[in-house]
């Protein structure tokens, strides 16, 4: 679990910044970022895990997945929510919404547009997203 600089393709991290407290939620991993006692963010690259949650103040805020490794999608649950529709509008804020990761620019990074939830991603994470308690809508 961690960033670009210490990720090693053949597996592991010359650094682990970010640790798990043996908290799970339907087998997803809680961590915590070592150095940010805040934990304003999960790690662009996983260690074994294909998805790891991140909470703040004892909230769920985020769920990040992996694919070979490397983040692709992101469900937020943040309330602080800047973030536009592909149409430039406005997520509301009371919404959970998705963000997927690609490439921009040369760099590996998560986009910056975001969507409300489809129906198939309510379908695959329902169960997940009401397990944290949220009073976030999906839709």
């Amino acid at each position: 679990m961690g960033s670009g600089r210490n990720y090693n393709p053949l597996g592991g991290f010359e650094v682990y910044n970010w640790v798990w407290k043996g908290e799970l939620y339907h087998g997803l991993k809680v961590i915590y970022n070592k150095n940010d006692e805040k934990n304003n963010t999960l790690p662009l690259y996983s260690n074994t895990s294909d998805a790891y949650i991140r909470k703040v103040d004892g909230e769920v805020v985020q769920v990040r997945f992996y694919k070979d490794r490397k983040a692709f999608m992101d469900i937020d649950l943040l309330d602080n929510n800047e973030h536009k529709n592909p149409d430039g509008t406005k997520l509301s804020s009371d919404m959970i919404h998705i963000h997927n990761w690609g490439y921009e620019d040369g760099k590996w990074r998560r986009l910056e547009e975001a969507h409300y939830m489809t129906d198939s991603e309510i379908a695959a994470f329902k169960e997940l997203i009401e397990s944290f308690g949220s009073k976030k809508r999906m839709r």
